[in-house]
């Protein structure tokens, strides 16, 4: 008689047979619900014939003595594809997990049966060799695991080499040397110090202070290293620290994985701390995805000074989204429709609160040059409206609203008064206070 599932969902089959091996269910149900899952992900995404279902399932029935190194290279070229497409990291594992149950579930043509049928033959009356397969399957699942983990990291680096970068150029703008970036990035990668004492630094730089040995050196007011103090928070959510031999974090990434776990738990059901990560990695990865469209679509625009305090207020401000609900970016199709609305809102803002600032191209060279990913987010009235929520949200639960502005080294005497009225909902602390401390 055949087994039959009490209830049939993606989540059953995964916990069943895709982290691991079923040496129960009855075939034909394994193999239609493998067949499933597939071709769900191969109309959502468009699979290329040398791929898709039909394929995959021929060639593991064509292959014999070469069955490792075709399946290796099918799924080289899926995972190349799957890159392409820009398909999320946890989407990605599971699409992997499922194109290799289909070499383990379906049969060979010169045996007639599959892996995993050849497999409960041998473990039929054998308890030692069956707890044998299922601990190598849980080997294959953490070895998948751990590459994911890899390509997340290495996201995690990139994004602070970017910001290390900028930052390093513009602290040299006023004097400041290479060592004095390293005493800063090292203040920023030891948890145990503020990252105040960061900025600080930078204001001792700016008054003439640091590794310099430069005799003549200008000094910097407050007021004109606005821009450095901007990159230098940025910097600060993205330093990685390795806590473990080759674990790695950084204060977005901890922010991204609490929220994360909050929003698992109003679901009901927290996944496995390791697919917990590998999920936020894919957000994290996503994130870094869109500072790099940022970085691109300013190419579109005029090359002025206003275009690229435009740039350096669009990094800022996405990673704020992140900080305070990453689903505000996640939300887009694409990292690249993040950007443009993020762009969007940057130039909405800085115009309205700020008339002096002036983009060197109209609205409608700014619309037709982020015309492709406008066309993907919808209408101008749902962009609109989008660009009014994202606006007030980032104003309202920013450490300083001040900073989401544009031109932030000439801001007007009247400034606060300007972005009270502009969103209500913003909370000055002290008057007297004359730092900006974009740290919380």
């Amino acid at each position: 008689m055949k087994k039959k599932l009490q209830k049939d969902t993606k989540q059953n089959r995964h916990e069943r047979y895709y982290f691991g091996v079923d040496l129960d269910t009855d075939i034909d149900i394994v193999r239609r619900d493998i067949k499933k899952d597939y071709k769900a992900y191969e109309d959502k995404y468009g699979f290329l014939p040398n791929f898709n279902f039909d394929a995959v399932v021929k060639a593991a029935a064509e292959s014999e003595e070469d069955y490792a190194e075709v399946m290796q290279t099918m799924q080289k070229q899926l995972l190349a594809y799957l890159s392409m497409k820009k398909v999320k990291e946890d989407e990605v594992f599971a699409i992997l997990q499922t194109f290799m149950a289909i070499w383990n579930y379906y049969p060979s043509k010169k045996t007639g049966k599959s892996p995993i049928e050849s497999m409960r033959q041998e473990v039929a009356n054998d308890s030692k060799k069956r707890g044998k397969y299922e601990k190598m399957a849980d080997a294959d699942t953490d070895d998948m695991l751990k590459g994911m983990m890899e390509r997340g990291f290495e996201s995690m680096h990139l994004i602070e080499d970017i910001y290390k970068r900028e930052f390093t150029l513009l602290l040299g703008e006023i004097g400041g040397i290479k060592k004095d970036v390293q005493n800063i990035f090292d203040i920023l990668s030891d948890p145990k110090q503020n990252p105040n004492n960061a900025l600080m630094y930078v204001y001792k730089v700016a008054g003439g202070g640091g590794e310099s040995r430069a005799k003549k050196r200008t000094k910097y007011n407050l007021d004109e290293i606005q821009d450095i103090v901007r990159v230098l928070s940025g910097l600060e959510w993205y330093v990685v620290s390795e806590p473990a031999p080759g674990q790695y974090t950084t204060r977005l990434f901890q922010e991204m994985l609490m929220q994360n776990v909050e929003q698992h738990k109003k679901k009901g059901k927290i996944p496995p701390p390791e697919l917990l990560i590998v999920e936020t990695l894919s957000h994290y990865q996503y994130i870094v995805l869109a500072h790099i469209a940022i970085a691109d679509l300013m190419q579109r625009l005029p090359k002025s000074k206003q275009s690229m305090e435009l740039h350096q207020v669009a990094h800022h401000m996405l990673t704020w989204l992140a900080v305070i609900d990453m689903r505000l970016c996640l939300r887009y199709k694409n990292p690249e429709e993040c950007a443009a609305i993020i762009y969007q809102t940057a130039l909405y803002i800085s115009n309205t609160i700020e008339p002096e600032f002036v983009l060197e191209c109209s609205q409608k060279d700014f619309e037709k040059a982020f015309k492709k990913e406008f066309k993907g987010i919808g209408s101008v009235n749902v962009r609109e409206a989008m660009v009014l929520q994202l606006s007030q949200t980032l104003m309202c639960n920013c450490a300083d609203p001040v900073m989401m502005m544009a031109n932030i080294t000439d801001i007007p005497e009247d400034i606060r008064k300007r972005i009270s009225r502009f969103a209500p909902c913003v909370e000055w602390g002290d008057d007297n206070q004359k730092l900006h401390m974009p740290f919380n």
